[in-house]
Protein backbone atom coordinates (compact mmCIF):
# COMPACT_ATOMS: atom_id res chain seq x y z
CA UNK A 1 0.00 0.00 0.00
CA UNK A 2 1.34 3.78 -1.22
CA UNK A 3 2.26 5.95 1.82
CA UNK A 4 0.20 8.52 3.16
CA UNK A 5 1.72 11.77 5.15
CA UNK A 6 -0.18 12.89 7.88
CA UNK A 7 0.61 15.33 10.64
CA UNK A 8 0.71 13.86 14.28
CA UNK A 9 2.32 14.85 17.16
CA UNK A 10 4.11 12.60 19.96
CA UNK A 11 1.64 11.25 22.37
CA UNK A 12 1.88 13.34 26.04
CA UNK A 13 3.42 12.31 28.92
CA UNK A 14 1.94 10.51 31.28
CA UNK A 15 -0.21 12.86 33.90
CA UNK A 16 1.05 10.08 36.86
CA UNK A 17 2.72 7.17 36.73
CA UNK A 18 -0.94 5.18 37.11
CA UNK A 19 -1.97 6.33 33.92
CA UNK A 20 0.49 6.80 30.96
CA UNK A 21 0.05 7.60 27.88
CA UNK A 22 -0.71 4.62 25.58
CA UNK A 23 -2.34 4.13 22.58
CA UNK A 24 -6.17 3.77 21.88
CA UNK A 25 -7.21 0.70 20.53
CA UNK A 26 -7.29 0.62 16.40
CA UNK A 27 -10.40 1.06 15.53
CA UNK A 28 -11.70 0.30 11.93
CA UNK A 29 -10.24 2.64 8.98
CA UNK A 30 -12.74 5.41 7.96
CA UNK A 31 -13.42 5.34 4.02
CA UNK A 32 -12.34 8.76 3.80
CA UNK A 33 -9.12 10.90 3.76
CA UNK A 34 -10.15 13.59 6.26
CA UNK A 35 -12.19 11.07 8.57
CA UNK A 36 -9.11 8.99 8.20
CA UNK A 37 -6.61 11.74 9.64
CA UNK A 38 -8.80 12.19 12.95
CA UNK A 39 -9.00 8.00 13.24
CA UNK A 40 -5.29 8.34 13.30
CA UNK A 41 -5.39 10.94 15.55
CA UNK A 42 -7.26 9.15 17.65
CA UNK A 43 -5.76 6.13 17.91
CA UNK A 44 -2.63 7.78 19.03
CA UNK A 45 -4.46 10.44 21.75
CA UNK A 46 -3.60 13.51 19.94
CA UNK A 47 -5.98 16.00 19.44
CA UNK A 48 -7.37 16.81 15.95
CA UNK A 49 -6.27 20.00 15.72
CA UNK A 50 -2.45 19.47 16.37
CA UNK A 51 0.41 19.38 14.71
CA UNK A 52 3.84 18.25 14.33
CA UNK A 53 5.74 14.98 12.68
CA UNK A 54 4.88 14.23 9.73
CA UNK A 55 4.62 10.78 9.73
CA UNK A 56 4.21 8.11 6.19
CA UNK A 57 1.94 5.94 7.92
CA UNK A 58 0.42 2.53 6.32
CA UNK A 59 -2.03 0.60 7.44
CA UNK A 60 -4.29 0.32 10.63
CA UNK A 61 -3.16 1.03 13.87
CA UNK A 62 -1.47 4.69 12.73
CA UNK A 63 2.46 2.95 12.16
CA UNK A 64 4.64 4.75 10.40
CA UNK A 65 7.42 2.10 8.14
CA UNK A 66 9.23 5.11 7.07
CA UNK A 67 10.58 7.84 8.62
CA UNK A 68 9.24 11.50 8.36
CA UNK A 69 10.05 13.21 5.22
CA UNK A 70 12.87 16.28 6.03
CA UNK A 71 10.68 18.83 4.56
CA UNK A 72 7.55 18.55 7.00
CA UNK A 73 9.87 19.14 10.38
CA UNK A 74 9.26 22.44 12.02
CA UNK A 75 12.42 23.82 13.61
CA UNK A 76 13.65 22.91 16.88
CA UNK A 77 16.78 22.52 19.31
CA UNK A 78 16.97 19.18 21.20
CA UNK A 79 19.39 19.67 24.08
CA UNK A 80 21.32 16.57 24.73
CA UNK A 81 23.54 15.72 27.78
CA UNK A 82 25.77 12.54 27.95
CA UNK A 83 28.78 11.34 30.14
CA UNK A 84 32.34 11.71 29.01
CA UNK A 85 32.12 10.39 25.41
CA UNK A 86 32.08 13.38 22.43
CA UNK A 87 31.77 10.36 19.75
CA UNK A 88 27.81 12.02 19.37
CA UNK A 89 28.99 15.56 18.55
CA UNK A 90 30.69 14.59 15.39
CA UNK A 91 29.38 11.80 12.72
CA UNK A 92 26.13 10.97 14.25
CA UNK A 93 25.49 14.84 14.79
CA UNK A 94 26.74 15.84 11.01
CA UNK A 95 24.03 12.93 9.44
CA UNK A 96 21.04 13.58 11.63
CA UNK A 97 21.40 17.47 10.35
CA UNK A 98 21.85 16.12 7.03
CA UNK A 99 18.64 14.44 7.35
CA UNK A 100 17.06 17.03 8.99
CA UNK A 101 18.40 20.65 8.75
CA UNK A 102 15.59 22.10 10.37
CA UNK A 103 16.68 20.36 13.86
CA UNK A 104 19.99 21.59 16.07
CA UNK A 105 21.25 19.05 18.45
CA UNK A 106 23.15 20.87 21.42
CA UNK A 107 25.45 18.56 22.84
CA UNK A 108 26.93 19.06 26.27
CA UNK A 109 29.03 16.76 28.31
CA UNK A 110 28.61 16.31 32.06
CA UNK A 111 31.47 14.33 33.02
CA UNK A 112 31.61 10.66 34.24
CA UNK A 113 30.27 8.73 36.92
CA UNK A 114 28.39 10.53 40.22
CA UNK A 115 29.65 13.50 38.64
CA UNK A 116 27.21 13.06 35.52
CA UNK A 117 24.32 11.95 37.98
CA UNK A 118 24.94 15.05 39.92
CA UNK A 119 24.51 17.42 37.39
CA UNK A 120 21.81 15.49 35.82
CA UNK A 121 19.67 15.59 39.19
CA UNK A 122 20.74 19.30 39.88
CA UNK A 123 18.99 20.02 36.56
CA UNK A 124 15.98 17.91 36.96
CA UNK A 125 15.29 19.32 40.48
CA UNK A 126 15.60 23.41 38.62
CA UNK A 127 12.95 21.73 36.19
CA UNK A 128 15.59 22.62 33.28
CA UNK A 129 16.43 18.89 32.20
CA UNK A 130 18.13 18.15 28.65
CA UNK A 131 15.54 17.04 26.28
CA UNK A 132 18.03 13.70 25.83
CA UNK A 133 19.90 12.48 28.12
CA UNK A 134 22.65 9.47 28.99
CA UNK A 135 20.98 6.88 31.63
CA UNK A 136 22.38 3.60 33.05
CA UNK A 137 20.56 0.48 33.93
CA UNK A 138 21.61 1.87 37.94
CA UNK A 139 19.84 4.98 37.33
CA UNK A 140 17.06 5.23 35.60
CA UNK A 141 14.95 3.63 38.01
CA UNK A 142 15.67 7.18 40.06
CA UNK A 143 14.67 9.44 36.89
CA UNK A 144 11.48 6.74 36.73
CA UNK A 145 10.58 7.22 39.82
CA UNK A 146 10.68 11.12 39.73
CA UNK A 147 8.13 11.29 36.68
CA UNK A 148 10.88 12.12 34.75
CA UNK A 149 11.62 9.51 31.80
CA UNK A 150 8.87 9.32 29.10
CA UNK A 151 7.33 5.62 28.48
CA UNK A 152 8.23 5.21 24.86
CA UNK A 153 6.06 1.94 24.39
CA UNK A 154 3.36 4.07 21.78
CA UNK A 155 6.11 5.58 20.22
CA UNK A 156 7.93 2.22 19.35
CA UNK A 157 4.77 0.41 18.49
CA UNK A 158 3.91 3.73 16.26
CA UNK A 159 7.34 4.40 14.55
CA UNK A 160 8.16 0.70 12.65
CA UNK A 161 11.10 1.99 10.93
CA UNK A 162 12.97 2.19 13.87
CA UNK A 163 13.14 -1.66 13.69
CA UNK A 164 12.47 -2.16 17.46
CA UNK A 165 12.90 -6.08 16.81
CA UNK A 166 16.68 -5.30 16.17
CA UNK A 167 17.45 -4.84 19.55
CA UNK A 168 18.43 -7.85 21.51
CA UNK A 169 15.72 -7.90 24.30
CA UNK A 170 18.15 -8.30 27.41
CA UNK A 171 19.37 -5.32 26.46
CA UNK A 172 16.26 -3.42 27.16
CA UNK A 173 15.24 -1.89 30.28
CA UNK A 174 11.91 -2.43 31.67
CA UNK A 175 10.32 -0.92 34.34
CA UNK A 176 6.55 -1.44 35.55
CA UNK A 177 6.61 -3.39 32.06
CA UNK A 178 6.88 0.04 30.69
CA UNK A 179 10.15 1.25 28.66
CA UNK A 180 12.14 4.37 28.98
CA UNK A 181 15.20 3.97 27.22
CA UNK A 182 16.46 2.87 24.16
CA UNK A 183 19.55 1.33 24.75
CA UNK A 184 22.81 2.48 22.61
CA UNK A 185 25.24 -0.07 25.01
CA UNK A 186 25.07 -3.15 26.86
CA UNK A 187 27.40 -6.39 27.83
CA UNK A 188 27.35 -9.45 29.41
CA UNK A 189 30.60 -11.49 31.65
CA UNK A 190 31.95 -14.11 30.46
CA UNK A 191 35.59 -15.65 30.96
CA UNK A 192 38.14 -14.20 29.82
CA UNK A 193 41.23 -16.85 29.25
CA UNK A 194 45.27 -17.42 28.77
CA UNK A 195 44.98 -19.07 25.23
CA UNK A 196 48.69 -20.13 25.77
CA UNK A 197 47.94 -21.77 29.19
CA UNK A 198 44.72 -23.49 27.82
CA UNK A 199 46.57 -25.20 25.02
CA UNK A 200 49.04 -26.70 27.01
CA UNK A 201 46.92 -28.22 28.97
CA UNK A 202 44.51 -29.56 25.73
CA UNK A 203 41.83 -28.58 27.39
CA UNK A 204 38.53 -28.52 24.12
CA UNK A 205 37.44 -25.48 22.88
CA UNK A 206 35.14 -23.89 25.53
CA UNK A 207 32.49 -22.16 22.85
CA UNK A 208 31.92 -25.54 21.39
CA UNK A 209 31.81 -27.30 24.74
CA UNK A 210 29.10 -24.67 26.00
CA UNK A 211 27.10 -25.17 22.65
CA UNK A 212 27.50 -28.70 22.91
CA UNK A 213 25.94 -28.37 26.68
CA UNK A 214 29.07 -30.07 28.56
CA UNK A 215 30.62 -26.81 29.66
CA UNK A 216 29.02 -26.87 32.90
CA UNK A 217 30.01 -26.41 36.42
CA UNK A 218 32.44 -29.56 36.79
CA UNK A 219 33.92 -28.48 33.35
CA UNK A 220 34.67 -25.56 34.35
CA UNK A 221 36.23 -26.78 37.74
CA UNK A 222 38.11 -29.06 35.54
CA UNK A 223 39.54 -26.78 33.54
CA UNK A 224 40.40 -24.91 36.60
CA UNK A 225 42.40 -27.36 38.01
CA UNK A 226 44.25 -28.34 35.17
CA UNK A 227 45.25 -24.67 34.57
CA UNK A 228 46.46 -24.66 38.41
CA UNK A 229 50.21 -24.62 39.19
CA UNK A 230 52.74 -24.40 41.28
CA UNK A 231 56.41 -23.00 40.06
CA UNK A 232 59.49 -21.05 41.55
CA UNK A 233 57.71 -17.94 41.08
CA UNK A 234 54.59 -18.67 42.85
CA UNK A 235 51.17 -20.26 42.33
CA UNK A 236 49.42 -20.09 38.75
CA UNK A 237 45.32 -19.79 39.70
CA UNK A 238 43.18 -21.71 37.06
CA UNK A 239 40.63 -18.75 38.05
CA UNK A 240 41.34 -15.10 39.42
CA UNK A 241 39.65 -13.99 42.42
CA UNK A 242 35.83 -13.52 41.94
CA UNK A 243 34.54 -9.95 42.64
CA UNK A 244 32.10 -9.46 45.43
CA UNK A 245 29.58 -7.35 43.55
CA UNK A 246 25.64 -8.83 42.41
CA UNK A 247 27.06 -8.82 38.93
CA UNK A 248 30.23 -11.49 40.10
CA UNK A 249 28.42 -13.62 41.97
CA UNK A 250 24.72 -13.00 40.82
CA UNK A 251 25.24 -15.35 37.67
CA UNK A 252 26.20 -18.52 40.04
CA UNK A 253 23.02 -17.92 42.12
CA UNK A 254 20.50 -17.49 39.49
CA UNK A 255 22.78 -20.99 37.25
CA UNK A 256 21.20 -22.77 40.17
CA UNK A 257 17.51 -21.43 40.02
CA UNK A 258 18.28 -18.99 42.91
CA UNK A 259 18.89 -15.37 43.62
CA UNK A 260 19.88 -12.64 46.43
CA UNK A 261 15.97 -12.02 46.75
CA UNK A 262 12.50 -12.27 45.44
CA UNK A 263 12.44 -8.66 44.31
CA UNK A 264 9.03 -8.43 43.56
CA UNK A 265 7.91 -9.67 46.96
CA UNK A 266 11.04 -7.70 48.25
CA UNK A 267 12.29 -10.79 50.68
CA UNK A 268 15.73 -12.70 50.88
CA UNK A 269 16.30 -16.01 49.54
CA UNK A 270 19.83 -15.63 50.45
CA UNK A 271 19.69 -18.30 53.36
CA UNK A 272 17.41 -20.91 50.89
CA UNK A 273 19.47 -24.08 50.28
CA UNK A 274 20.08 -23.70 46.51
CA UNK A 275 21.67 -20.16 47.71
CA UNK A 276 23.68 -21.60 50.38
CA UNK A 277 25.02 -24.74 47.57
CA UNK A 278 25.98 -22.07 44.79
CA UNK A 279 27.84 -19.56 47.90
CA UNK A 280 29.69 -23.26 48.84
CA UNK A 281 30.68 -23.76 45.64
CA UNK A 282 32.13 -20.34 45.02
CA UNK A 283 34.04 -20.58 48.63
CA UNK A 284 34.93 -24.56 47.62
CA UNK A 285 36.96 -22.65 44.63
CA UNK A 286 39.53 -21.15 47.63
CA UNK A 287 39.56 -23.20 50.16
CA UNK A 288 39.08 -26.36 48.94
CA UNK A 289 40.20 -26.69 45.11
CA UNK A 290 42.53 -23.51 45.67
CA UNK A 291 42.20 -22.84 41.96
CA UNK A 292 41.17 -19.15 43.17
CA UNK A 293 43.34 -17.04 45.34
CA UNK A 294 41.72 -16.26 48.56
CA UNK A 295 41.49 -12.39 49.12
CA UNK A 296 44.48 -12.55 51.65
CA UNK A 297 46.75 -14.48 48.93
CA UNK A 298 45.12 -11.95 46.18
CA UNK A 299 47.25 -8.98 48.22
CA UNK A 300 50.11 -10.45 49.14
CA UNK A 301 50.79 -12.34 45.87
CA UNK A 302 49.54 -9.81 43.93
CA UNK A 303 48.49 -12.57 40.87
CA UNK A 304 46.88 -11.23 37.77
CA UNK A 305 46.10 -11.97 34.19
CA UNK A 306 48.51 -10.11 33.07
CA UNK A 307 51.28 -10.80 34.81
CA UNK A 308 50.75 -14.84 33.77
CA UNK A 309 49.30 -15.87 37.13
CA UNK A 310 45.99 -16.19 36.79
CA UNK A 311 44.41 -18.09 33.47
CA UNK A 312 40.73 -16.77 33.93
CA UNK A 313 39.29 -14.27 34.69
CA UNK A 314 35.50 -13.46 35.36
CA UNK A 315 34.76 -9.58 33.11
CA UNK A 316 32.67 -8.07 31.01
CA UNK A 317 32.63 -7.74 27.27
CA UNK A 318 32.94 -4.21 27.14
CA UNK A 319 36.19 -4.03 28.65
CA UNK A 320 37.85 -6.46 25.81
CA UNK A 321 39.50 -3.57 25.45
CA UNK A 322 41.65 -4.02 28.22
CA UNK A 323 42.89 -7.54 27.30
CA UNK A 324 43.27 -5.97 23.86
CA UNK A 325 46.14 -3.83 25.09
CA UNK A 326 48.13 -6.45 26.94
CA UNK A 327 51.40 -7.34 25.25
CA UNK A 328 52.74 -10.52 26.91
CA UNK A 329 49.71 -12.44 27.00
CA UNK A 330 47.13 -14.29 24.27
CA UNK A 331 44.33 -14.24 25.30
CA UNK A 332 40.29 -15.68 23.82
CA UNK A 333 36.70 -16.10 25.68
CA UNK A 334 34.76 -18.33 26.83
CA UNK A 335 31.22 -18.29 27.95
CA UNK A 336 30.37 -18.38 31.57
CA UNK A 337 29.39 -22.45 32.20
CA UNK A 338 25.93 -23.61 32.45
CA UNK A 339 24.35 -24.14 35.96
CA UNK A 340 22.37 -26.88 37.05
CA UNK A 341 19.28 -25.25 36.59
CA UNK A 342 19.90 -22.28 33.99
CA UNK A 343 21.94 -20.70 31.59
CA UNK A 344 22.53 -17.02 33.00
CA UNK A 345 25.14 -14.36 32.77
CA UNK A 346 24.86 -10.50 34.03
CA UNK A 347 23.97 -8.49 31.68
CA UNK A 348 24.73 -4.08 31.36
CA UNK A 349 22.62 -1.99 29.55
CA UNK A 350 22.89 1.68 29.27
CA UNK A 351 20.95 3.92 26.82
CA UNK A 352 18.99 7.24 26.65
CA UNK A 353 16.00 8.65 27.74
CA UNK A 354 13.44 11.59 26.63
CA UNK A 355 12.39 13.56 29.52
CA UNK A 356 8.46 14.35 29.96
CA UNK A 357 9.57 18.17 30.30
CA UNK A 358 10.63 18.39 27.04
CA UNK A 359 8.97 20.85 24.92
CA UNK A 360 10.03 19.29 21.60
CA UNK A 361 9.34 15.78 22.21
CA UNK A 362 8.50 14.96 18.19
CA UNK A 363 12.79 16.40 17.64
CA UNK A 364 13.85 14.45 20.99
CA UNK A 365 12.35 11.44 19.67
CA UNK A 366 13.72 11.79 16.05
CA UNK A 367 17.12 12.02 17.43
CA UNK A 368 17.19 9.56 19.95
CA UNK A 369 15.52 7.19 16.94
CA UNK A 370 19.19 8.36 15.05
CA UNK A 371 21.72 7.89 17.68
CA UNK A 372 20.39 4.06 18.64
CA UNK A 373 19.57 3.53 14.77
CA UNK A 374 21.39 0.77 12.78
CA UNK A 375 23.42 3.19 11.13
CA UNK A 376 24.66 5.14 14.33
CA UNK A 377 25.11 1.63 16.19
CA UNK A 378 27.07 0.22 13.08
CA UNK A 379 29.57 3.22 13.61
CA UNK A 380 30.46 2.79 17.37
CA UNK A 381 30.82 -0.68 16.72
CA UNK A 382 33.40 0.05 13.91
CA UNK A 383 35.15 2.11 16.16
CA UNK A 384 34.99 -0.28 19.10
CA UNK A 385 33.71 2.07 21.23
CA UNK A 386 29.91 -0.43 22.11
CA UNK A 387 29.11 -4.06 22.45
CA UNK A 388 25.88 -3.25 20.47
CA UNK A 389 22.72 -3.65 21.67
CA UNK A 390 21.58 -4.14 18.10
CA UNK A 391 21.66 -8.06 16.31
CA UNK A 392 22.54 -6.41 13.29
CA UNK A 393 25.73 -5.00 14.43
CA UNK A 394 26.58 -7.42 17.18
CA UNK A 395 26.48 -10.38 14.35
CA UNK A 396 28.30 -8.39 12.17
CA UNK A 397 32.29 -8.46 11.31
CA UNK A 398 32.90 -4.80 12.56
CA UNK A 399 32.18 -6.34 16.13
CA UNK A 400 33.15 -9.77 15.67
CA UNK A 401 36.27 -9.99 13.95
CA UNK A 402 38.16 -6.98 15.48
CA UNK A 403 41.54 -5.35 14.17
CA UNK A 404 44.34 -7.36 15.57
CA UNK A 405 42.05 -9.21 17.52
CA UNK A 406 42.59 -12.94 17.13
CA UNK A 407 40.31 -14.07 20.45
CA UNK A 408 37.03 -15.44 18.99
CA UNK A 409 34.27 -13.05 20.17
CA UNK A 410 31.32 -14.99 19.42
CA UNK A 411 30.63 -15.60 23.02
CA UNK A 412 29.33 -12.23 23.39
CA UNK A 413 26.92 -12.53 21.07
CA UNK A 414 25.64 -16.66 22.29
CA UNK A 415 25.41 -15.20 25.73
CA UNK A 416 23.41 -12.00 25.08
CA UNK A 417 19.94 -13.98 25.07
CA UNK A 418 20.48 -15.16 28.72
CA UNK A 419 21.47 -11.53 30.33
CA UNK A 420 19.86 -10.63 34.03
CA UNK A 421 20.48 -8.16 36.05
CA UNK A 422 21.84 -8.18 39.56
CA UNK A 423 19.82 -6.88 42.07
CA UNK A 424 17.13 -4.71 40.35
CA UNK A 425 16.66 -2.60 43.57
CA UNK A 426 16.34 0.87 45.01
CA UNK A 427 18.72 -0.32 47.80
CA UNK A 428 21.56 -2.10 45.11
CA UNK A 429 24.36 0.10 46.66
CA UNK A 430 23.86 -1.09 50.22
CA UNK A 431 23.49 -4.91 49.23
CA UNK A 432 26.78 -4.30 47.41
CA UNK A 433 28.44 -2.66 50.53
CA UNK A 434 27.08 -5.59 52.62
CA UNK A 435 29.02 -7.97 49.98
CA UNK A 436 31.69 -6.50 50.09
CA UNK A 437 31.87 -7.09 53.90
CA UNK A 438 30.52 -10.29 54.03
CA UNK A 439 31.87 -12.27 51.17
CA UNK A 440 35.52 -12.31 51.72
CA UNK A 441 35.72 -13.61 55.25
CA UNK A 442 34.56 -16.81 54.17
CA UNK A 443 36.53 -16.41 51.46
CA UNK A 444 39.82 -16.98 53.43
CA UNK A 445 38.42 -19.84 55.42
CA UNK A 446 36.97 -17.79 58.31
CA UNK A 447 33.67 -18.73 58.48
CA UNK A 448 31.72 -21.42 56.14
CA UNK A 449 29.41 -20.80 53.77
CA UNK A 450 26.30 -21.93 55.46
CA UNK A 451 27.10 -19.30 58.30
CA UNK A 452 27.74 -16.76 55.50
CA UNK A 453 24.05 -17.12 54.33
CA UNK A 454 22.81 -17.16 58.30
CA UNK A 455 24.83 -14.30 59.03
CA UNK A 456 23.74 -11.91 55.82
CA UNK A 457 19.97 -13.46 55.54
CA UNK A 458 18.58 -10.50 58.25
CA UNK A 459 21.16 -7.95 56.70
CA UNK A 460 19.89 -8.44 53.56
CA UNK A 461 16.13 -8.19 54.73
CA UNK A 462 16.90 -5.22 56.47
CA UNK A 463 18.53 -3.38 52.77
CA UNK A 464 15.48 -4.55 51.32
CA UNK A 465 12.99 -3.31 53.79
CA UNK A 466 14.02 0.46 52.98
CA UNK A 467 13.09 -0.01 49.43
CA UNK A 468 11.51 -2.04 46.38
CA UNK A 469 12.80 -3.59 43.52
CA UNK A 470 12.42 -1.37 40.35
CA UNK A 471 12.87 -3.38 37.07
CA UNK A 472 10.85 -6.58 35.47
CA UNK A 473 12.50 -9.46 34.39
CA UNK A 474 14.15 -9.53 30.96
CA UNK A 475 11.06 -9.62 28.33
CA UNK A 476 11.66 -12.65 26.04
Amino acid sequence: MASQTLSVTVPAAPTSRATPAHAAPARPLPPSANTRRAWLRGALGVPATATGLALAACGAGGRAATPPAPGSIPPATVSFATLGDEFYKNAPSDTFKQRYPSLTVEHTVLGAGPVYLEKILGLLVAGTPPDVWDVGQGTINEFEKRGEALVLDPLIARDTWIDFADFEPSSMYHMGGKRHMLPRDTGVSCIYYNADHWQRTGLGNPRQLWLDKKWDWNAFLDAARRLTADSPDGRRYGFGLLGTAPWAIGPWLWQNGIDYAEWNTNKQTIDRPAAIESLQWIVDLSQRHRVMPTPDANRSEMPTFANGRVSMVMDFSFNRGTYSRMQNVKWDVAPLPRGAKATAVHVARNGFSISTKSKVRDAAWLWLAHITGKDVTMLATQEGRVHPPRKSAASSDAFLKRAGVTADLRPFVDQQPFGQFGAPHEKRGELNTLLGQQVPPALNGQISAQALATQMAPMIQQILDQGKDFADPVKK
